[in-house]
This record gives structure tokens, sequence and C-alpha cells, in this order.
């Protein structure tokens, strides 16, 4: 037997979104993480990793700021031990 998720249309988001790293950010107590973008890690080792994950926060954090956004959850990703609960979206900027 199979489960089926539905998932909402795309819906605005209501509050500031926080960002954590070039891939995701929190509103509220939800966190996020965009669909189909993988930036380095912050916490990378090698420098230049670390150097491009900076780039990739502050662009993030640029884009959610330039105007109202949008996200369809497309997947819940559990809450592990290391991680909580994750929502991957498609995120749009209006």
């Amino acid at each position: 037997m199979s489960t089926a998720l539905a998932f909402a249309a795309a819906v605005a988001l209501q509050g500031a979104p926080v960002v954590v790293d070039g891939d995701t950010f929190d509103v509220g107590a939800k966190r996020y993480r965009v669909e189909n973008v993988d930036a380095p890690e912050l916490s990378a080792t090698c420098p230049a990793a670390r150097a491009l994950a900076r780039l990739a926060t502050a662009e993030l954090a640029r884009l959610l700021r330039s105007g109202v956004v949008t996200v369809e959850v497309v997947c819940v990703q559990p809450a592990t031990t290391r991680y909580r609960e994750r929502l991957r979206a498609k995120v749009y900027v209006d």
C-alpha cells in the first residue's frame, strides 16, 4: 500500500525569511530547502568552497528581499537526529 502526499498550490510566505545558507531559509518555525539548488556548505573545509558558500548565502538573501516570496512545497523531509523537518520547495520571487 502506498501513501500519496498532496501539497497545496504555491502560497506567499507570511513573515520575513531568515537565510541559513545558500539553499536553505527559515520562516518562523519552518525550514525551506530550495528545490534543485545545492549550494556549497558554510562549514566546508576548503577555503574556496567556504567563499562560494558565503556568496551563495548573500545572493539567496538578496533574492528573497527583492519581492514577494512564494513557495510550492514538493517534498517534506522528515526530521532526523541531525536536522529538523525541512520542506523542499520551489521558490518564486515576484
